[in-house]
């Protein structure tokens, strides 16, 4: 906290800092119970505790902001949710640790477990860095802009996928020794993420202002460009996400290591580019939009080249209906917003999507490929 506070030259990181830190070792203490559920497969449990728990923490959220607690109400929502979450655990899973035999217990995972916990840090800091950047050489205000806008471009990131990615791992691991099984069933959930995405791509690129302006209103219109540039990356991202899991379930986090600090190196070379060549909060958030597409062609070279052992190049071919859908959709998308002029700008966005979903959804049926979303029935482990 104090480094941090000397970096911003602002006090008031330290006190922020020794707060999150409560969250930090409840978080901490999450991490083995959270992995034996998983492990379980018991993700309605998860479903549950997850619905309950930001419900509470969000209800309190609400009220400390009304009554004035500013960024207060934020960071008391990050300590009673690890807290929640902590309790919930240990009531319904009750863990004793152990302080025997430490290093025996470390030598056993070491191998996966130390690139792993490498690619983490690695990926962690590459995520935050352009925070740091434009907070410290652009100023918070412009921050304040472009972290909405990059908050807005990560929602369907995070909420679509998160709801897939974290079922891969555990439920692909027991074929650890089929890696066509593993591939073949991949395959399938990246079709399903590819087709969305170029529909949440399309619809964050063209209908930014729209969508800025209903959820926070028009004073964050210095946010719109940079969610425009950054949502050219929302297809990518959305794969990319999905590739730890499967790193993981082939016992490669080695690769997936050396895949991220390629990676690193593309989006810190980014954010430098955006900061001290274009100065400027759109400068960035084009960059880094360029940048996570380079990302997702080293991540699957790296996955599909090096892990699986299989070709790149008809990996690739398993997107190119999804790149002519999104080639389509592009003009149709034009025409669409210069074409429906609405004073309103809720039913403006509710119009124009429901229209961009109707045509979607008819090159889809075109195109044959609703079939791609039975995975969403039958699931990827049969009966999962």
């Amino acid at each position: 906290s104090y480094p941090l506070s000397l970096f911003y030259d602002n006090d008031i990181y330290i006190e922020i800092g020794l707060l999150l830190s409560i969250s930090l070792f409840f978080t901490t203490l999450n991490i083995v119970p959270n992995a034996l559920i998983l492990k379980r497969l018991e993700f309605k449990k998860i479903a549950i505790r997850t619905i309950f728990v930001n419900i509470g923490a969000s209800s309190l959220t609400i009220i400390l902001a009304i009554y004035g607690f500013g960024y207060y109400a934020i960071i008391i929502n990050s300590i009673v949710v690890s807290l929640l979450i902590f309790l919930w655990n240990y009531i319904s899973y009750p863990i004793k640790p152990l302080f025997k035999n430490l290093l025996t217990t470390y030598s056993k995972i070491k191998h996966f477990s130390n690139y792993q916990f490498a690619f983490n840090i690695i990926n962690y800091f590459t995520r935050h860095l352009d925070n740091i950047f434009i907070a410290k050489y652009l100023g918070n205000v412009q921050l304040g802009y472009y972290s909405r806008s990059y908050q807005l471009m990560k929602y369907p990131i995070s909420h679509l996928t998160h709801a897939i990615t974290p079922v891969l791992h555990p439920v692909l691991s027991k074929y650890e020794n089929e890696q066509d099984i593993i591939y073949l069933k991949y395959i399938k959930v990246l079709k399903l993420l590819s087709i969305s995405g170029v529909f949440v791509s399309l619809v964050s690129f063209f209908f930014s202002k729209e969508i800025i302006f209903v959820l926070f209103g028009s004073q964050w219109e210095e946010s719109v460009i940079p969610m425009k540039y950054l949502s050219i990356s929302i297809w990518a991202q959305m794969l990319a996400s999905s590739s730890g899991s499967i790193f993981q379930s082939l016992n490669k986090t080695k690769k997936m290591f050396t895949a991220g600090v390629f990676s690193t190196i593309v989006i810190i070379t980014a954010i430098l580019i955006g900061v001290f060549y274009g100065k400027s909060i759109n400068s960035v958030s084009i960059a880094i939009g360029v940048g996570y597409n380079i990302v997702w062609i080293i991540t699957f070279y790296f996955l599909i080249s090096r892990a699986f052992n299989k070709s790149f190049v008809k990996f690739l071919s398993n997107f190119y209906v999804d790149f002519l859908l999104a080639v389509i959709m592009v003009f149709v998308t034009i025409v669409i917003n210069d074409n429906m002029r609405v004073d309103n700008i809720l039913l403006a966005l509710a119009i124009k999507t429901s229209v961009t979903g109707v045509a979607y959804l008819i090159l889809l049926l075109i195109f044959k490929q609703l079939k791609h979303f039975r995975i969403l029935f039958k699931g990827t482990g049969g009966k999962q």
